[in-house]
């Protein structure tokens, strides 16, 4: 399993060019790249349009000169198998109907801005995209100057771990990287569990000891009977942490060193507002190194 065709939002910032030549040179280094940016016609107001040409003219030579600008920059970072693309629309609908155009099988996005915690810049690009994208995404963040050598996945019980496992199994193959999965515990469930143990242990040490182990066994065991087409996991490490699923993750994340993290979305549009707080809203815009999320369709 990989990414033969990638779509590269562009708008021209540092952390789309990092991104760029980190998925040429390291994440995807056989994949055809398709840069593409897009053009919006500036609002011109009623009372000075016979200054300008027609809307139809000045699109034109908008997106004339934003494909002479992707050509340009293609050629500055060195992408030798990218191709330049300007298209008229709105940045999200633009990167899907391209995207779907050239069965892209990848889309990568830049961050902007310093890390923060949790996800507040509601209305970006990046944030329709997690919502809307037929197409699994790339967020490009933190330093990408390498290829992954560890890999974090964010196992959780539904119905995209398997394709979640699979892509991260098959980087952990090519990059020849660690590979960590983790999987979020409610408080309240283990709680539950825990007040179980509790009552057949002689100590409340034993029975966490006993209680991470045990859970740590089965969560291991669940993931390798989900492993589908061929993905072996072979040597997995298994964290099994209980709270906030974004901060656990993230916190993981941070003791693990990841270089990239893996982690889906459960189906189009069901990324809302009210929870773009929480596990992938809290990753994609929390993570110190690249986001994988895998969609599931």
């Amino acid at each position: 399993m990989g990414f033969d065709r990638i779509v590269v939002g562009v708008d021209f910032s540092s952390s789309v060019n990092q991104a760029s030549v980190w998925v040429h040179n390291h994440f995807a280094p056989k994949a055809d790249l398709t840069l593409v940016t897009a053009v919006e016609p500036a609002p011109v107001p009623r009372f000075l349009r016979h200054r300008f040409a027609s809307e139809a003219d000045r699109l034109e030579g908008d997106l004339h000169s934003a494909s002479a600008r992707v050509e340009d920059l293609i050629e500055q970072l060195g992408l030798s198998r990218a191709m330049p693309m300007a298209r008229a629309g709105k940045p999200q609908d633009v990167l899907n109907d391209v995207a779907r155009e050239i069965g892209a099988t990848l889309i990568v996005i830049g961050s902007h801005g310093p890390v923060v915690r949790p996800w507040l810049r509601l209305g970006s690009t990046a944030e329709r995209l997690l919502r809307h994208s037929h197409t699994s995404l790339l967020i490009g963040r933190g330093e990408m100057r390498e290829s992954p050598a560890r890999v974090l996945v964010a196992a959780d019980d539904a119905d995209v771990t398997p394709a979640l496992l699979a892509h991260a199994v098959s980087l952990r193959n090519q990059f020849h990287a660690e590979l960590l999965a983790v999987h979020v515990l409610s408080n309240a469930a283990f709680s539950h569990i825990a007040s179980a143990e509790a009552a057949r242990a002689p100590s409340v040490e034993v029975a966490h000891r006993r209680l991470a182990e045990d859970i740590s066994a089965e969560a291991t065991q669940w993931l390798r009977e989900l492993a589908t087409g061929g993905a072996d996991p072979g040597h997995l490490r298994v964290e099994v942490p209980h709270g906030s699923p974004g901060d656990e993750i993230l916190a993981a994340a941070d003791r693990f060193a990841a270089d990239l993290i893996v982690i889906g979305r459960y189906g189009l549009g069901r990324v809302i507002p009210a929870v773009l707080g929480s596990a992938l809203g809290s990753v994609a815009h929390g993570a110190r190194c690249p986001v994988l999320v895998v969609v599931d369709r």
